[in-house]
């Protein structure tokens, strides 16, 4: 990943964008430039939400109970003291609209469609790899790193900051100078199951690819692309 897309992954606070955290301002970040997708249980009570839609699902949804605390912190006490005054600490918020969309209307055509595939989180990473919408001129930001500031933006405003916060000081300090895709899962595994799994609870639109909150990514129709 570039410096551009790590600077807004681990940086972007709630109604601005700032950088200089100790462990930051590394050139890559593992794990961002895709969505999280671990875990295939669907949740028994999915109500209108399509579960074929959904870039992650923890392994207990459905039954009102997740593996962390209600403020999504991987840990039993909280491990907010020891990161408290970072910037990777700091809220987030959504994207800004002046950085949307950041997919074509073909690739959220081709995330739809899916739901009918026989391994669908294949079929999605698949759809956002191919998008060819240009990346943002200053920040280098893409479709696929789009879905992920959008959905753990949504999840710190959803009431789960503690466990964000946690996992983007883990990223910072772990993974800002590895080069391997796969950092997050390897070296933040705790931290982004806490965080998601929190997110799931608190507001399941948060994790719908096609919801209002992550789909702010994708354009209305492929004229729109690449603002």
């Amino acid at each position: 990943m570039n410096r551009g897309v790590w600077f807004l992954l681990c940086m972007l606070l709630s109604g601005s964008v700032a950088c200089g955290d100790d462990s930051g301002d590394s050139d890559d970040g593992g794990g961002s430039d895709t969505t999280p997708d671990a875990g295939t249980a669907g949740p028994a009570d999915a109500g209108e939400e399509d579960e074929e839609e959904l870039v992650w699902m923890p392994m207990d949804a459905g039954t009102g109970d997740s593996s962390s605390d209600s403020t999504g912190s991987s840990n039993d006490s909280s491990n907010m003291s020891s990161i408290e005054g970072r910037e990777c600490a700091q809220e987030r918020d959504l994207l800004p609209d002046a950085l949307l969309p950041r997919c074509s209307a073909a690739t959220r055509d081709c995330v739809a469609g899916c739901a009918e595939n026989a391994d669908a989180d294949a079929c999605r990473e698949a759809c956002l790899a191919a998008d060819d919408t240009p990346a943002e001129g200053m920040f280098g930001l893409n479709c696929s790193s789009c879905i992920y500031l959008q959905l753990f933006g949504c999840f710190d405003q959803a009431g789960c900051h503690e466990g964000v916060a946690e996992l983007f000081c883990c990223l910072a300090d772990r993974c800002a100078d590895n080069d391997d895709d796969g950092c997050a899962e390897t070296m933040c595994g705790d931290e982004l199951d806490a965080a998601i799994t929190c997110g799931y609870f608190a507001q399941e639109s948060c994790v719908n690819f096609l919801g209002e909150e992550l789909g702010a990514c994708f354009a209305d129709d492929d004229s729109d692309g690449g603002v």
